[in-house]
């Protein structure tokens, strides 16, 4: 598993990525002034392509670096963490 794979399953497999294009004056404005986002594709190319998720793309790494700077890194806190949350349901339970 890990960021690498989570990331290419969860988000970019379902049509998320980092753009500066739709973003609408939301998201984090980097150094050169550009306003970048995480935003949605509801009917994404990678879909059809799965190939296209392998593809190296500054946007695509930069989704895998902040998974590991925060939850690869905070991995054993995290866990522990939504552990003490589950307030007593079960493994492989829902608790809403």
């Amino acid at each position: 598993t890990g960021c690498e794979a989570s990331v290419r399953k969860h988000l970019m497999m379902q049509g998320w990525s980092v753009t500066d294009d739709g973003c609408e004056g939301a998201g984090f404005r980097s150094s050169d002034g550009t306003v970048w986002c995480l935003l949605q594709d509801p009917a994404p190319e990678v879909v059809i392509q799965p190939e296209l998720a392998e593809e190296y793309d500054p946007a695509k790494d930069a989704l895998i670096l902040a998974c590991e700077r925060t939850l690869g890194a905070n991995a054993a806190r995290v866990a522990a963490f939504l552990h003490a949350q589950r307030n007593g349901t079960r493994a492989r339970q829902r608790n809403e």
